[in-house]
């Protein structure tokens, strides 16, 4: 297998390319999402804040789970297929494919990525659901003043 390439198509490259842009996409998203978050439910007071502060609660721990998918899904295809990159995978360049302990390395590095991304989701949820303010944030505690 030492010596393979995969030589992209068009339509693989276009494919790559959409996969390039979604991250951009989702990153842009995100600003306009602070954005209006700043306009709108920043200037509100006490308990009017909620609704926005658990609409980013569950956006951020949406997000946070997708980007810890995508580098695990890829870890699995890598270990399954023995191979980097996987079978199926669209690349932009032509690219070597590497097999043994490279593909492993690859395999165990994407690991790490979602394992770091997965702490940040503990921290976020840590902060937002399970402290003191979790209880208001969740409904536990009212906001009576």
């Amino acid at each position: 297998m030492e010596g393979s390439f995969i030589i992209p198509t068009k339509t693989d490259r276009a494919i790559a390319l959409l996969k390039l842009a979604v991250p951009l996409l989702c990153v842009g998203l995100i600003v306009a999402w602070a954005h209006a978050y700043r306009a709108f439910v920043a200037p509100l007071c006490g308990c009017d804040t909620l609704p926005g502060i658990r609409a980013n609660v569950l956006t951020a721990s949406l997000l946070l789970l997708a980007l810890a998918f995508g580098p695990y899904r890829n870890g699995i295809r890598i270990l399954r297929s023995g191979q980097y990159p996987p079978p199926g995978t669209s690349v932009l360049f032509t690219r070597q494919v590497q097999t043994g302990w490279r593909a492993t390395i690859q395999a165990i590095s994407a690991f790490a990525i979602s394992l770091g991304v997965l702490v940040l989701l503990g921290f976020l949820l840590r902060y937002a659901v399970f402290s003191e303010f979790g209880l208001y944030l969740v409904g536990i505690r009212g906001c009576e003043p």
